[in-house]
């Protein structure tokens, strides 16, 4: 279960190529912001990347190459699927604020990013989307 007060460190746990930015673990907001969502971003574009390369393609090398950007993917999406499960509502309210509202800024990551959403982080999502005025 994720808490508020240990979020950067479970963070850090699962993820640890954002060490890079350990300066900003006592500020979650920042932290998130400066070292999770680009992390998340950059793996959505290379999956999109992958995704408009395959196409429609039946060739085994390239779905292989799509599911190994999707699995890239996926742990990201699993994890902002904990943080709003989480009962501590300053998790959700990071998830919402610093990591969906980022992420929904861009066109091309918000359409990337949907089909990965989990059902609770879809339900975030779409709260988000609402009162954004996205589409």
């Amino acid at each position: 279960m994720l808490r508020y007060d240990t979020i950067c460190v479970s963070l850090s746990e699962r993820f640890p190529e954002v060490v890079k930015h350990a300066e900003d673990m006592d500020l979650p907001s920042v932290f998130y912001e400066a070292s999770f969502v680009p992390m998340v971003k950059a793996a959505l574009r290379a999956y999109g990347s992958e995704l408009e390369r395959c196409g429609g393609s039946r060739r085994r090398e390239a779905r292989m190459a799509l599911r190994a950007q999707r699995e890239r993917v996926e742990p990201f999406f699993a994890y902002l699927e904990e943080m709003a499960i989480s009962p501590d509502a300053e998790v959700r309210s990071l998830l919402q604020v610093s990591v969906l509202e980022s992420l929904a800024d861009e066109k091309d990551v918000r359409a990337l990013m949907q089909p990965f959403l989990g059902q609770e982080t879809l339900k975030v999502y779409s709260n988000l989307r609402d009162y954004m005025n996205l589409t």
